[in-house]
């Protein structure tokens, strides 16, 4: 009766082995050319396909950190080695996936800082900040460059409605400064960013 049962199991057990040899397994690689962006900044999101094949469709989907869901982005067909790019400018931190088939890379995130200028107005700095966001009332510091080399903040500058500010600030002649703009003031889907450096 054992045997019997073992005999009869077998043919259940081969089925199982064949149905799962039959998945589909293919897998693709993803990697950002830069994992923090400016805003209104592009980068290249690049990869290549087991096996090297060519002419395969690759989709991309994004998903935003903040805000939307996902959704499909573009398409593109593989090169001669089975690699592929796309070119791509997220205004908010963004997560994307690569899928060929019923293959998927893992999700990378690419993370965007908002775009933060300086500039001197005779003796006053104008500052600004642009993003999707409005940085009303949002602050940045004006940090300078010690002895040392350590950006130490000097000064707290407020924002306006138009995420714009001019500010009399006090600083130490012939040293480096820049506008610091950090991470709890850049909002929802954005890092901490900080302006060109001015001599």
């Amino acid at each position: 009766m054992i045997r019997l049962l073992l005999i009869s199991l077998l043919p259940v057990a081969a089925l199982v082995a064949a149905t799962g040899a039959s998945a589909d397994t293919r897998t693709l690689t993803l990697a950002p050319s830069a994992q923090t962006i400016v805003y209104g900044s592009a980068l290249v999101l690049s990869g290549r396909t087991a096996g090297g094949l060519a002419n395969q469709a690759v989709a991309l989907t994004s998903q935003p950190t903040a805000g939307k869901g996902a959704q499909s982005l573009m398409s593109t067909l593989t090169g001669t080695n089975g690699s592929f790019a796309f070119d791509v400018s997220p205004t908010i931190s963004t997560s994307y996936r690569a899928q060929w088939g019923a293959g998927s890379s893992s999700g990378v995130t690419v993370n965007v800082a908002p775009r933060v200028s300086l500039t001197r107005a005779g003796e006053l700095l104008e500052l600004a900040v642009t993003s999707d966001l409005s940085y009303a009332r949002r602050y940045v510091w004006i940090q300078q460059r010690d002895a040392r080399g350590a950006w130490l903040n000097v000064q707290q500058v407020y924002l306006d409605g138009l995420s714009r500010a001019r500010a009399a600030v006090r600083l130490t002649p012939g040293r480096s400064l820049r506008a610091l703009l950090p991470a709890s003031q850049a909002g929802p889907g954005y890092v901490q960013s900080v302006s060109p450096v001015l001599p």
